[in-house]
């Protein structure tokens, strides 16, 4: 049901955007110490936190209320959505910004006193990323991305040749999104969002649906982001580095996840406004069966060759992450798929009450754990904890969506194979004379 060149396209923006990632702590951990390292990675958890807060808030209002409208009433939503999120990142911004100068965290002061070199950039960029993503403009989406790829390559080089201090990575990441937001912002229309008007309702309209998203948000990202804090406050900064390595390299398996569930929550919006559960049911089986194919190589090669990854990336400093990554590779590949596509489909049915339930308990959960256990079983609990904690959550959801939807955990996997032989059918169809893929 979901169109492969989509997918295609998708799937190199998501490429590019953990590539980012991987290669920001691949640099860090060859230029700096251990410690750094560690500081490092609390840094980016504590960004990737507050970003997704604020998208929360944002991004699933903005695709609700822009899927299917055009005109003066699209324009509107676009300005009343950009406001709040930007209203929301200068608030954010003075508050971390004002806790680095006063001392707060010592070893991320630097870090902290400059977040918003970064963070405003950003956070526009991936306003202008959601805009296009529901629209399925993704070839814009890929020339924003290489924009940024373009940027840090200049900036990391540098970076290595003048001996840059750590702090100087956050204003080559700010400069890399800020130069995408701007083109991003040139290619939507600048003129028709400057005249749009934000109207008072529509942006409580676009709060009202977006606290759902907060919640989630909240609850969820304070849960995948925890044990790199708790490591952090409990054992040591060099331990939540290896944690924080470990995390960079799992990215590597939700590149097909992220890039499919872009596209499902649009596609499961538009089936539930023309009432078509049946499709939506469908929706669900089939994507998260691809994406199950998707993983099952991409897991076997990085659990069998865990230890040399690292080694050729990261060094023998860091060598110890190595069964950390295998856990959470498992854990993510394994559990992802369900739990991303039940929250798409459960919001396109307007029942976000019930996602932010189940993230609520599953979070509370896993912190609970994840105290538990790095307090005595030490690293290896922070990897131990999501697993057992998304174990559960599979149950609870898959009963969920039986009653919901009709939906079958089991046909999922059964539906593997096709999920092969469809993508077999849509290359050969592609790279036949003559003849249109999917």
């Amino acid at each position: 049901m979901l169109n492969y060149r989509k997918i295609a396209w998708t799937l190199i923006n998501n490429s590019l955007e953990i590539l980012i990632g991987l290669g920001s702590i691949v640099l860090v951990t060859r230029l700096y110490t251990p410690e750094d390292v560690g500081a490092w990675s609390v840094f980016t958890a504590l960004f990737f936190f507050v970003t997704k807060i604020r998208e929360g808030i944002v991004q699933t209002a903005l695709v609700k209320y822009s899927a299917g409208i055009d005109g003066e009433s699209y324009w509107t939503v676009l300005k009343s959505s950009f406001w709040i999120n930007l209203a929301i990142e200068v608030a954010i911004c003075m508050t971390i910004s004002t806790s680095g100068a006063l001392g707060f965290f010592p070893l991320l002061s630097a870090l902290l006193m400059i977040y918003p070199v970064y963070s405003v950039g950003w956070s526009i960029y991936r306003w202008m990323l959601f805009v296009f993503q529901s629209r399925l403009e993704v070839e814009l989406i890929f020339r924003m991305n290489l924009i940024i790829v373009s940027v840090l390559g200049v900036g990391f080089g540098l970076l290595v040749r003048q001996a840059w201090p750590l702090w100087a990575m956050v204003l080559v990441l700010g400069s890399a999104s800020g130069l995408a937001a701007v083109y991003g912002t040139w290619r939507l229309g600048i003129k028709n969002l400057l005249q749009a008007k934000a109207q008072r309702q529509m942006v409580k309209d676009l709060l009202a649906f977006g606290k759902y998203g907060l919640l989630r948000e909240i609850a969820g990202t304070l849960s995948t982001r925890i044990n790199v804090f708790l490591t952090a406050g409990l054992l040591t900064f060099a331990e939540a580095g290896l944690l924080g390595v470990a995390q960079r390299f799992t990215q590597l398996v939700l590149i097909p996840n992220a890039a499919i569930q872009t596209l499902i929550f649009p596609k499961a919006c538009e089936l539930n406004n023309q009432a078509k559960n049946r499709d939506l049911k469908t929706l669900y089986e089939t994507s998260v069966a691809m994406l199950l194919g998707m993983f099952l190589p991409m897991v076997a090669v990085i659990a069998l060759f865990a230890e040399q990854i690292i080694l050729l990336f990261n060094g023998s400093a860091y060598l110890a992450a190595a069964p950390l990554l295998t856990v959470m590779v498992i854990t993510v590949a394994l559990y992802s798929p369900f739990g991303n596509a039940f929250g798409s489909v459960i919001n396109a049915i307007s029942k976000p009450e019930i996602n932010v339930m189940v993230v609520t308990v599953n979070s509370v959960i896993n912190i609970a754990l994840s105290v538990t256990l790095i307090s005595t079983v030490g690293l290896y609990g922070a990897v131990i904890a999501p697993f057992l904690t998304e174990t559960f959550g599979f149950f609870w959801i898959g009963i969920l969506l039986k009653k919901e939807l009709d939906i079958s955990f089991l046909r999922c996997f059964l539906l593997i194979p096709k999920s092969y032989q469809n993508l077999y059918v849509a290359v050969r169809q592609k790279l036949s004379p003559g003849r249109t893929g999917t």
